[in-house]
């Protein structure tokens, strides 16, 4: 619990020590800041970075080291998410556009491209059949995938 002079105590209204850590391990293989990062809900040992160098990075998380780059966006990258199947995510760029990737392949598969400015986030629904984007252009987009070509 926290009380209103914002000092820590646990259940007993004893004081607590926060414990700090240090990290296991670090890498520094982007070019620029780092600003989106997504777990695979289905494969433990798999993550992905988003970066202002305008590149997807996907993780061994086992042993910290990238394991594919993905291209596409020509400015960086805000958001990223994986879908439920684990095998494809979506993206949100500076670009103003969103894409959904094909993780084993690292191909863009599908580039949702609608609105003026940047796209600070975008999701896909559980079944995959939806997607939101939303923008500096104060639009939030929804998009169909059933009607992709």
């Amino acid at each position: 619990m926290v009380d209103f002079r914002g000092e820590p105590f646990n259940a007993s209204g004893q004081d607590f020590k926060v414990q700090e850590m240090n990290p296991v391990s670090e890498n520094r293989e982007h070019t620029n800041s780092v600003d989106a990062l997504s777990a695979n809900p289905t494969d433990r040992t798999q993550y992905a970075s988003g970066s202002h160098d305008h590149t997807i990075k996907i993780w061994d998380a086992n042993n910290h080291r990238c394991v594919k780059t993905l291209r596409g966006h020509t400015d960086g990258v805000w958001s990223l998410n994986y879908l439920q199947d684990g095998r494809r995510m979506v993206s949100a760029s500076v670009d103003g556009t969103a894409r959904i990737w094909d993780v084993n392949s690292g191909q863009n598969t599908m580039t949702l491209a609608y609105h003026e400015n940047k796209v600070y986030d975008a999701a896909v629904n559980d079944a995959g059949t939806q997607a939101v984007t939303v923008s500096s252009d104060k639009k939030i987009a929804i998009w169909d995938l059933r009607n992709a070509n």
